[in-house]
């Protein structure tokens, strides 16, 4: 669970420390901006095709947040997209203040191992990373108007 996407990662890495970034040309900052993939293939497809060798290989090397971040805009992109998920954090914590750590501390783990394979927009928008940040906030304001 763990092994396979450091080894997505590394690849992500060796690949994009020599070839152009993709400057969020495949989420919806690069559709809103309307910056094209220049590689003409989506970048999981690539990956997968060069690391295994077949050229016919469709299988997606999805990656975590950090690879995900460097092979957009680099380490600069890394530092962004970290401050970015700290804010979350914070925002989780500050939104969470009277919900029980038991309800917490599982609502969330998952999500930690989902954002081992995704982007931090698409584990925000469609991992539930953004969804689970309203229901906490709800649950928080239901504990809070018991006590």
């Amino acid at each position: 669970m763990l092994f396979i996407p450091s080894q997505i990662q590394y690849q992500y890495f060796d690949f994009f420390s020599i070839n152009t970034k993709l400057h969020f040309s495949e989420n919806f900052i690069g559709q809103i901006l309307n910056i094209n993939n220049k590689y003409g293939i989506e970048i999981p497809i690539l990956i997968s095709r060069i690391f295994s060798g077949r050229i016919d290989n469709m299988a997606f090397s999805n990656t975590g947040i950090f690879s995900d971040a460097y092979s957009n805009g680099g380490f600069f992109a890394m530092i962004c997209i970290s401050i970015i998920f700290g804010f979350l954090l914070l925002t989780v914590d500050s939104a969470s203040i009277a919900v029980p750590i038991k309800i917490t501390i599982p609502a969330f783990s998952y999500i930690m191992f989902v954002m081992n394979d995704t982007s931090l927009f698409t584990t925000f928008l469609t991992g539930g990373f953004g969804l689970m940040i309203l229901f906490i906030y709800i649950l928080n304001s239901y504990y809070l108007e018991k006590s």
